[in-house]
C-alpha cells in the first residue's frame, strides 16, 4: 500500500524536485526515542545526486551514515562523495572496508535492522573517537553530494526509499541521562510540502494518501 500511495504522490505532484525523509528509530535501547529528529532532504540535477541531512534534535549526535544498495542509484557514482556543512562544523570520512577509522564503526547498520541489510552502496563515519565534535550535532546540518552519469532517475531512487526497497540508516549517540543513549535509526516518507498536498487536493487524494502513510508506519 505504501508503495501505491508514494506512486500517487509523485503522479500528482508532477516531477518531483526534492523529497524529505524523516529518520526513525529501529531499536529501543532508550525508551526516549521520539527525542531524536533527524530529516534528509534528497533532491538531483543533471549531473548531482544530493542529500541535506539535518539534526533538529535538542541533544545528541549522528556518528556513523549508510545507504543501501539498490538499483535505483544505476549511475551514481559512489566514489565522488563531498561533504558540505550547511551548518555548524563536521568532519567525515568514508571507511575503506570494515572496522574503518576510527576502528569501531560496523560495516552495516547494526540493532536488528529488518529486513535484512542489502549492503552498503556508501558510508560514512565522524572521523574521530568519542568525545566526538565531528558528528553531525544538535542544530548541524549538512549536504551529501554524489556525481551521476545523467542515466539516474531521481523518481526511481525516492520511490524505492518510500516503499522501503532502498534505505538510509544511521547510528545516533550521547543524549539523555548522562548523554549515554543510543539507537539506531532508518527512514520512513513523510509528507510533500504544502504544494504537492495542495495538488493532491484538487484529485480528493489527500485522505487516503495519509491514511496509507499512518498505516506503514504504525
Amino acid at each position: 500500500m505504501r508503495g501505491i500511495a508514494l506512486g500517487v504522490l509523485l503522479a500528482a505532484a508532477g516531477t518531483a524536485q526534492a523529497t524529505t525523509f524523516d529518520f526513525v528509530a529501529y531499536t529501543n535501547n532508550s525508551g526516549i526515542s521520539e527525542q531524536i529528529d533527524v530529516s534528509v532532504q534528497v533532491s538531483a540535477t543533471a549531473s548531482t545526486l544530493s542529500f541535506v541531512i539535518t539534526n533538529n534534535s535538542s541533544a545528541g549526535r549522528m556518528a556513523t551514515f549508510y545507504m543501501e544498495n539498490g538499483s535505483a542509484l544505476a549511475g551514481v557514482d559512489a566514489g565522488s562523495w563531498v561533504v558540505t556543512d550547511l551548518a555548524g562544523s563536521t568532519s567525515f570520512v568514508s571507511p575503506s572496508g570494515p572496522p574503518g577509522p576510527p576502528g569501531v564503526t560496523p560495516s552495516v547498520p547494526q540493532g536488528g535492522i529488518s529486513p535484512s541489510w542489502g549492503g552498503n552502496f556508501f558510508a560514512m563515519e565522524a572521523a574521530t573517537s568519542q568525545p566526538n565534535p565531528n558528528s553531525l550535532n544538535a542544530g548541524e546540518s549538512i549536504r551529501l553530494t554524489f556525481d551521476h552519469d545523467g542515466t539516474f532517475v531521481l523518481s526511481d531512487l525516492i520511490d524505492a526509499m518510500g516503499s522501503g526497497q532502498l534505505r538510509l540508516a544511521q547510528h545516533y549517540l550521547s543524549w539523555g541521562a548522562n548523554d549515554n543513549f543510543s539507537e539506531w535509526l532508518s527512514t520512513v516518507i513523510i509528507p510533500l510540502p504544502p504544494a504537492g498536498w495542495a495538488g493532491l487536493a484538487t484529485l480528493g487524494l489527500i485522505a487516503g494518501v495519509r491514511a496509507a502513510r499512518r498505516r506503514s508506519i504504525a
